[in-house]
């Protein structure tokens, strides 16, 4: 691997991207517009992955499609500066969270300030995202601690975009043994519900998962009060 091969890869790994992503614009950098079937072989990236990765691509603002011949279409390398676009995206992201955070704290601070076991802890990125998953699962495991959760969560595709395939499939396959063991719970949650898209709840924690411009946030909430309301609203909106 060369320099700037290394270079890039390490700093598309840093803004949360897949290396693969890395190796795929590289490609079409250096060898031009390609169809898929080409960039497969140039890029030494399977074709059912480069299909997957085109949405990271495209909000990262690194490829723009090109019609091509027929139904197929032709890819092709967008200027590297975009990525400033995507930065920019990842600093208002942190700003609203940061916003967020400061909602939940007054919040928290109205209705349980006497409460001494408040904790609220927030987790960024790949890294972030790795911790929390992996501590949700070993208390689970670990305390027989059944985990409540939206129907619709985990999204493996997109865990897997940000953990790598390896780790993804490993995770997924520890919360599958949970389920069969029923120590966890699909809640489905009906559509009028004002609740978050992805959400876990075991012991006295709420978990709170968002991914925003390609980043992962979330946002742990320890206090039995505040878990037990959060029950209440699941359990109300549940179908």
């Amino acid at each position: 691997m060369d320099t700037s091969t290394a270079a890039v890869r390490t700093y598309f790994g840093k803004l949360g991207l897949d290396t693969a992503v890395a190796d795929i614009y590289l490609s079409l950098y250096s060898s031009g517009p390609q169809y898929i079937s080409q960039l497969a072989r140039t890029s030494k990236v399977e074709r059912t992955r480069i299909y997957r990765l085109i949405d990271q691509l495209m909000e990262s603002n690194l490829i723009e499609l090109e019609a091509g011949q027929g139904a197929r279409g032709v890819i092709k390398a967008a200027p590297i500066t975009n990525l400033r676009i995507l930065i920019d995206q990842r600093h208002e992201a942190l700003k609203n969270l940061q916003d967020e955070l400061d909602l939940i704290e007054q919040t928290l601070a109205r209705n349980t300030l006497s409460n001494p076991a408040i904790r609220v802890q927030t987790h960024v990125g790949h890294q972030g995202l790795q911790n929390l998953l992996w501590s949700v699962l070993s208390t689970a495991q670990t305390n027989k601690s059944p985990l409540v959760v939206h129907s619709n969560f985990p999204p493996f595709q997109q865990l897997e975009s940000a953990l790598g395939q390896g780790v993804a499939v490993q995770w997924r396959q520890e919360f599958k043994e949970l389920v069969e063991t029923e120590l966890v719970q699909h809640t489905p949650i009906r559509t009028e519900a004002d609740l978050p898209a992805w959400f876990m709840l075991y012991n006295a924690v709420t978990v709170f998962f968002e991914w925003r411009a390609g980043t992962f946030f979330g946002t742990e909430i320890h206090n039995k009060s505040i878990a037990d309301t959060y029950r209440q609203l699941v359990q109300q909106y549940t179908t």
